[in-house]
């Protein structure tokens, strides 16, 4: 009848109706939460279909199923209802689960620093850089190299961490010598007393 409702009659609401009863009668019918994940999403019953995540995720067990669900909530909370605290601490569960989750590390990596969360985001970033392999001749290198620059920037003027940022300067250097922008933030640093001879002592080989 649920199936009726949605597909031919495109009776909306009542198919919602119909697939609660069914919910009331049996709470683990898998065919019932995703039609209602299906209605909730097409009428954009936002909370109500963040509910509909909830209660998947208390049934699953699979972690990849899990994650799957734990990006939805997330998507939602970041995309949607405008809450990125909800989406942080989303993805974050997904990272508990399996820390080396690139999407879930990029998707914090996101939100961090949209909020401007550099303490956070340059451990993410630590993480992120991690699962990129370096190297010139590497697919993975320009990504490796971008990483690295965020770092630095944001342990320089973030976290205040100029010597962890001039380590990141020299390392994007010793892999790409032309970068222009880690060559121009070490310049920058010839004129601190405390870090000039660090900063010349890697620009002057270049």
């Amino acid at each position: 009848v649920a199936r009726v409702q949605e597909r031919e009659l495109r009776e909306i609401d009542r198919a919602l109706e119909t697939n609660l009863a069914i919910l009331a009668l049996d709470a683990s019918d898998h065919e019932a939460l995703e039609a209602l994940e299906r209605l909730h999403a097409a009428k954009g019953d936002h909370r109500e279909l963040l509910g509909i995540y909830r209660r998947k995720l208390e049934r699953s067990r699979e972690p990849r199923a899990r994650s799957d669900i734990q990006f939805k909530i997330g998507q939602l909370y970041e995309d949607v209802i405008g809450d990125d605290d909800q989406a942080v601490a989303t993805y974050a569960q997904v990272l508990e689960q399996d820390g080396d989750d690139l999407r879930a590390l990029r998707d914090l990596d996101r939100s961090l620093e949209r909020n401007q969360r550099g303490a956070e985001l340059a451990e993410i970033l630590v993480r992120e850089l991690a699962l990129v392999e370096p190297g010139p001749t590497s697919r993975e290198g320009p990504a490796w190299v971008e990483l690295k620059y965020r770092l630095g920037r944001i342990r320089e003027a973030e976290v205040g961490d100029v010597a962890g940022a001039i380590e990141n300067y020299q390392e994007i250097l010793e892999v790409e010598p032309a970068h222009d922008r880690a060559r121009a933030a070490l310049e920058r640093r010839l004129d601190d007393g405390q870090h000039r001879l660090a900063a010349a002592g890697i620009l002057e080989p270049i």
